[in-house]
């Protein structure tokens, strides 16, 4: 039991430290008042998870977390496959690029381009 404790207190102490060094890091203030109120929502929740441990209300909150992210994920594949299906590339196309492309010949479909060298990181 004092095990438990000790790696609680343990982790709160490390996440207020690395939160502590992420807004030392922020270069500017405009995005320092969402990052405090993001890292105040997840210390609560580090804060609360000895309670619901106890309570055995930690995996009840992690399959409701995890049935509607589910839901939410098949919605969104049922959304994109959707607008696939509707959707015509051909239609995306501009009209000079299609006329180009029909009128070109087999001497200019297999033109190469040779190419010297290569070099990265030079």
């Amino acid at each position: 039991m004092l095990d438990m404790v000790y790696e609680w207190i343990q982790n709160v102490v490390f996440f207020l430290l690395l939160a502590g060094a992420v807004l030392d890091v922020l270069p500017g203030e405009s995005y320092r008042k969402y990052i405090r109120f993001f890292i105040g929502m997840i210390v609560l929740l580090l804060l609360a998870s000895p309670l619901l441990k106890l309570g055995n209300l930690q995996s009840s909150f992690d399959n409701l977390y995890h049935s509607l992210e589910y839901e939410q994920t098949v919605r969104e594949a049922q959304q994109m496959e959707h607008y696939f299906e509707k959707a015509d590339l051909f239609d995306y196309i501009p009209e000079e690029y299609l006329e180009k492309e029909s009128k070109t010949t087999n001497s200019e479909a297999e033109e190469k381009i040779e190419v010297e060298e290569i070099r990265i990181g030079e």
